[in-house]
């Protein structure tokens, strides 16, 4: 790939466009996908996610709140809700009929 640096884009709107326009496939963050598939109807994602990463939630060293944030997310995790909270609500979506396969 690397010889042929054509197939590279230099922002996900690049990307895009060239898979509405062309015979292209784009790879994109797991997230960004999934808003723009609600909202652009003539496009599909294809197949789940590549990795799965966690995020972090910073406090200051001695935080009184560290153990408590850390009690709260475990049970939201286990509860499945963090999951929940990742995707977007089906009100905030113009393709009904949105898909992954």
């Amino acid at each position: 790939m690397s010889n042929n640096p054509d197939v590279f884009v230099k922002s996900n709107a690049e990307g895009i466009e060239r898979v509405k326009n062309e015979s292209y496939a784009f790879l994109m963050e797991s997230t960004s996908i999934e808003y723009t598939v609600q909202r652009e109807c003539n496009l599909t994602q294809i197949g789940g996610l590549l990795d799965n990463k966690g995020y972090g939630i910073g406090l200051p060293e001695g935080s009184p709140y560290r153990e408590r944030f850390s009690e709260i997310i475990l049970d939201l995790q286990e509860k499945g809700i963090v999951c929940v909270t990742q995707t977007f609500d089906s009100i905030d979506s113009f393709c009904l009929d949105s898909k992954i396969v």
